[in-house]
């Protein structure tokens, strides 16, 4: 087994080969050709946007023997030691394990002697914030008067913590994030190099031990999903100065492909706490903040051969809830038990049956508190039962942009017992989720408004079946939904989902769905109709409000197309809801809607300006109207923003709209923004002003 960390294989060498970066390669390229050397520089920047890397292709411009317009040469004997990291004229440490006062005099030490064969010696300095008081003074008296022949290089991602003093005789350069373009762009480069194939549906697991042996493990997905409970063995050696951690994980505990021979990612990190108290936290391999794709980034262990898919062993857990209570002022007592058993069969490694039995929730975290006041629609709340948590970004039937909801698992309110079977099969996963209800809850949408109806117990059972295409994420899936409920009818809700890159810039997505739903006529049985809701009609009049019998049949339709580069962004939006869309089991709350959005962005990057990093542009615009025709929001907005080389931050932004609610008509909303952060003497002050004024002018009521 043979391990390889790409991070380090495709590390930048050369000022072209660096991402993101152009505003200081091109500035630092300028200075070696002006000859005009700093003697101190220091980058600022997030983790892994590459300011070690810009400082050592720096060093080796800097002492190339034959650069070529200030891009160092990559072959002469000073490019190449600095490569094999043999560079006797070179040191580069790590503040955050040599911090200490005496560390640092010993370096400066060796600062007065001359290079051994290169033009400067070259210190670099990496996590130089957390060198200590005494460090950064001791460091002081050497940046005031160093000798011609010295160059130091500081590398942080915490400028705010860097002394005044040792700011003011550095050049500043500030390294922005990297945009997601920008990082998939470059992964799918190295991807292709190196013949790996990676789709969105890779299983990730997160396995932890504390110093005091305390487990904690989990699922990574577009969180981590700590509900996952794996079994396996952990040891931890206390030292003085360390301790040691031995895991023994099971392949019986994981889930994997069937290929003989395998090629799994890995990382190793640790979270330490420091004087700020703020924890810290160090990777085995380089990670890029501020992306979804963490897991592209990890390194690989590599010519893995785990043992062929068998059955597993069946994992029950029971428990028993009990409560007692006794009335002093009546002198009369009460009490109850629930007993309840999980049941988990890994049937193969990628195949799992998972079954509850009357499963007690009471131990789940309480819902965060929402604001309901003046809301007109149902509120949302996160899946936070493990049952339902797991493995849920299968059953998960939309998207940022043009989504439909049509499987909101909390619509499974109280179940008596409940199964979920999920799997894998090549390229293609599917699931199949049953469950029956003692208190179904039930989100009927409307135009401009939903309510949520308890409907007693019910039946459900979903059915989904996600393909990937492409090599970028794609897919193509389908899904079906159908609840009974034993007093109120049935619904049943199909439809299809596609997501596809027709290159790197662009991404499609489309989603098409039908339901139906068949009232029952006896409905008072569980609900008690108000006097008005039989009069209340929509779809122009074919349907009542009132469960009176009736077969409520709709269809709904999201589409989105975007183009993204670092300097354009495009995007159009367009979703339609018939009047009679309903979900059996998902989350929509309102219908009868034709909704239009396109936008346009344009980001301008200056290489050469003395003050502007860049300057953003963008324009949107929002057209609403129902099936009926009437014009429901217009919505026109634009906003502008720049960014300074200081750290500065400007943007203007103004929205004009006009609106029709309940046959009110509102006309003339207009709001304006101006906002201002401001960084001097490179610390952070957390201050934005804002200025907003609302004018609107409401007509009286329409005749629709």
């Amino acid at each position: 087994m043979s391990y390889q960390v790409l991070a380090r294989k495709w590390r930048p060498k050369l000022f072209s080969e660096v991402v993101g970066q152009d505003h200081v390669v091109q500035a630092l390229k300028n200075s070696i050709l002006d000859e005009k050397v700093n003697q101190a520089y220091i980058f600022n920047g997030t983790r892994g946007v590459g300011k070690t890397s810009i400082a050592r292709i720096l060093t080796k411009a800097l002492n190339c023997e034959k650069h070529i317009k200030g891009e160092p040469c990559d072959k002469c004997d000073h490019c190449l030691a600095l490569n094999e990291n043999s560079l006797i004229d070179f040191q580069e440490i790590d503040a955050a394990s040599r911090r200490s006062r005496e560390e640092t005099m010993n370096l400066l030490e060796t600062v007065p002697y001359l290079p051994a064969s290169s033009r400067y010696k070259v210190y670099l300095i990496d996590e130089v914030h957390m060198l200590t008081k005494e460090s950064f003074n001791a460091l002081l008296k050497t940046l005031e008067e160093p000798p011609p022949h010295v160059i130091f290089m500081f590398a942080t991602t915490e400028i705010d913590k860097v002394p005044a003093t040792i700011l003011s005789r550095c050049l500043q350069l500030n390294l922005r994030l990297l945009s997601e373009e920008e990082i998939t762009k470059q992964l799918s480069k190295i991807f292709k190099e190196e013949k790996i194939s990676f789709d969105d549906e890779s299983l990730t697991y997160g396995i932890g031990v504390s110093a005091g042996g305390a487990q904690i493990d989990g699922r990574a997905t577009y969180g981590f999903d700590q509900s996952l409970d794996l079994v396996y063995e952990s040891k931890v050696t206390i030292f003085e100065d360390r301790y040691e951690v031995e895991l023994v994980i099971p392949f019986s505990s994981l889930r994997y492909s069937i290929a003989p021979i395998q090629t799994w990612r890995v990382d190793f990190g640790r979270g330490f706490t420091l004087e700020d108290e703020l924890t810290r936290y160090v990777y085995w391999t380089s990670r890029v903040e501020g992306i979804e794709c963490q897991t592209c980034q990890l390194g690989f262990l590599e010519n893995i051969e785990p043992p062929r898919q068998q059955r597993g062993d069946i994992e029950f857990i029971p428990s028993v809830v009990a409560a007692s209570s006794k009335d002093f002022n009546s002198n009369t007592s009460s009490s109850s038990d629930d007993v309840s058993l999980f049941m988990k069969y890994p049937i193969s490694s990628v195949d799992l049956l998972e079954v509850a039995l009357n499963p007690d929730f009471s131990q789940i975290e309480s819902d965060d508190i929402k604001n309901d006041v003046n809301t007109v629609n149902a509120l949302y709340f996160d899946e936070k039962r493990p049952f339902f948590s797991q493995g849920a970004e299968l059953f998960q039937f939309s998207a940022q942009r043009g989504y439909i909801n049509l499987f909101y698992s909390r619509t499974i309110n109280d179940p008596s017992i409940t199964a979920k079977y999920t799997g894998k099969l090549g390229k293609t996963s599917y699931g199949i989720i049953s469950a029956r209800d003692e208190s179904s809850l039930l989100l009927l949408p409307f135009e401009e408004t939903s309510t949520v109806v308890s409907m007693g117990k019910s039946s459900s059972n979903i059915i989904r079946a996600k393909r990937m295409i492409g090599g970028n994420g794609g897919s193509i899936g389908a899904i079906l939904t159908n609840r009974v409920f034993d007093y109120a009818g049935d619904m049943t809700t199909g439809g299809i989902d596609f997501h596809y890159h027709p290159g790197d810039n662009y991404h499609i997505t489309l989603h098409a769905t039908a339901s139906i739903h068949n009232e029952s006529d006896n409905f008072e049985y569980i609900y008690e109709p108000t006097a008005d809701d039989s009069e209340v009609t929509f779809d122009s009049g074919r349907y009542t409000k009132n469960f009176d019998g009736e077969k409520v049949t709709g269809n709904a339709l999201g589409f989105a197309i975007n183009k993204r580069t670092r300097t354009d962004d495009f995007g159009l939006v367009l979703r339609l809801r018939s009047p009679g869309f309903r979900t059996s089991n998902g989350f929509e709350t309102n219908n009868s809607t034709k909704w239009l959005k396109a936008g346009r962005g344009k980001t301008v990057y200056y290489n050469n300006h003395p003050k502007l990093l860049k300057t953003n542009y963008g324009i949107e615009t929002i057209y609403k109207t129902n099936y009926t025709g009437i014009i429901k929001k217009q919505e026109l907005s634009f906003s502008s923003s720049s960014d300074l080389i200081n750290g500065d931050f400007f943007k203007v932004s103004a929205e004009i709209e006009t609106e029709n609610f309940r046959g009110y008509q509102f006309d003339n909303l207009y709001e304006f923004e101006v906002g201002y952060r401001n960084q001097i003497n490179s610390n952070f002050f957390p201050f934005f002003w804002r200025y907003k004024k609302s004018t609107r002018m409401v007509s009286r009521p329409n005749n629709t």
